[in-house]
């Protein structure tokens, strides 16, 4: 699950949409060991992601490490352009 905001003025509901999906998370992460409580909300831009229960089952660690190198790679990229998006979720 990937989060990602620009604008500090919606930077406090983006994080709290993005806590309540990670918390909802909290017994699968548990269960496997990966349950970590999240950090403080960053001033934007920022990106936050944690992986799912189901996608640490599916995937080497070689290949999670691969997701977080894609995310922030995309996620810079669309900082960079010209565009300027408020907030994207996927």
């Amino acid at each position: 699950m990937c989060f990602a905001c620009w604008n500090e003025a919606i930077s406090e509901s983006t994080w709290e949409m993005c806590l309540h999906g990670y918390r909802a998370q909290a017994n699968s992460l548990r269960t496997i060991g990966l349950w970590k409580e999240p950090p403080p909300r960053p001033k934007a831009p920022w990106l936050a992601v944690f992986l799912t229960a189901f996608i640490v089952d599916l995937r080497s660690p070689d290949e999670l490490s691969l997701f977080g190198d894609l995310e922030r790679c995309v996620f810079w990229a669309l900082n960079d352009s010209e565009q300027d998006p408020v907030c994207r979720i996927s």
